[in-house]
């Protein structure tokens, strides 16, 4: 029981933070001019980038905050509050060392679509790691032991981010050759 008291706290708190700060982006963008006219060249240029940041190809690695949530917090505030505390912290959806760069890549493109709408991606983003935290907790309760969910997860995290470096760099690369001929022609 204590376990399914934690995870709907985790869930919650995530759930809380991903919602504000998809309102915070959604507010930013209501400032923003309805195109922004990104050229395709430097589209194609960024998507390049971030599938070498996610083939981690020399020191690069995808942007963001790259630390876990203080394990100090159990001890100091309990397991409870901690369990809040990490899903709020993992609920802005800035500070987890399981995302990819497609999350920015998906907000390059939803800044460039008209008008843009770059808080679906952080929506998206948010609902696909509640899934993936579900399936976690699901394989835990069909007998699996929590450390072997966890290294699933882990190992799902490694392949998504692979999969996306592939992914990027084949549509950088196209996004990039459309820039090039629009431009020539």
């Amino acid at each position: 029981m204590r376990v399914i008291r934690l995870n709907v706290l985790y869930v919650t708190a995530f759930g809380v933070a991903a919602a504000m700060m998809t309102l915070i982006i959604f507010g930013v963008r209501q400032l923003l001019p309805s195109h922004t006219g990104i050229p395709p060249l430097v589209v194609g240029l960024l998507f390049v980038y971030l599938a070498a940041c996610d083939m981690r190809l020399g020191p690069l690695r995808t942007p963001g905050l790259w630390r876990q949530t203080c394990p100090a917090w159990r001890l100091r505030f309990g397991i409870p509050l901690s369990t809040v505390f990490w899903g709020l912290d993992i609920g802005t959806t800035l500070s987890t060392i399981k995302m990819t760069s497609l999350y920015w890549a998906s907000i390059i493109v939803l800044m460039v679509a008209s008008p843009p709408r770059p808080e679906l991606a952080v929506a998206c983003f948010a609902a696909g790691y509640l899934l993936a935290h579900l399936a976690s907790v699901w394989r835990v309760t069909r007998g699996v032991s929590v450390d072997a969910a966890v290294t699933w997860a882990n190992t799902q995290a490694i392949r998504t981010r692979m999969t996306s470096g592939v992914v990027l760099a084949a549509i950088g690369v196209l996004v990039f050759s459309q820039g090039v001929v629009s431009w020539h022609g």
